[in-house]
This record gives structure tokens, sequence and C-alpha cells, in this order.
């Protein structure tokens, strides 16, 4: 997805004023904040532009497969694969 698909739809990138939208999800807007406090550390620490870091968190993390957000990978070709409702390939290993 593009980067401005990417920010309407990564919780990331939410206004706060969006939270209230999930008030069956009260951990989300701790799990973003936790997120972004993260990516602005990790900007500053390595001088890097945080709007480009977050936009290289957003393609990875829509892209890795994994059981949690500590044990993920990107798997090449994977990604390729159709996200859309009704699947139009079958993909074997």
């Amino acid at each position: 997805p593009s980067e401005s698909v990417l920010r309407q739809i990564l919780p990331v990138h939410w206004p706060e004023s969006r939270f209230q939208e999930f008030p069956s999800m009260p951990r989300l807007q701790a799990q973003v904040a936790s997120r972004r406090q993260l990516l602005s550390e990790v900007a500053k620490r390595k001088n890097l532009d945080l709007e480009r870091l977050t936009f290289a968190f957003d393609l990875v993390s829509t892209r890795a497969v994994g059981a949690s957000i500590d044990a993920c990978a990107l798997i090449p070709g994977v990604d390729l694969a159709n996200h859309g409702p009704k699947a139009n390939t079958d993909l074997s290993v």
C-alpha cells in the first residue's frame, strides 16, 4: 500500500480523537503511544527522520509474518499474495 493509505489505516498515525471509536479496545491507545515513543527515541538516537523511520516500520510491520511483535520474519514473495477478501491465487511451499 502507498504511504497515504498506511497513514489512514495504521493506528500509529491516527489522531487521538480516533481512538474514541474503539472503546472496547483500551490497550490499543497505550500500545500506539508506546510504539510512537519507541520510534521517536530510535529516530533521535540514530539521527533519522522520524517520518521516514515510521514509514519503514509501516512497510515491515504490514508484511511481516509471525506470532508476536517480538518474533516475526519477512518472507520474500509472501507479501505479493492477494490481500483481498476473495482469493485469486494459491501459495504452496
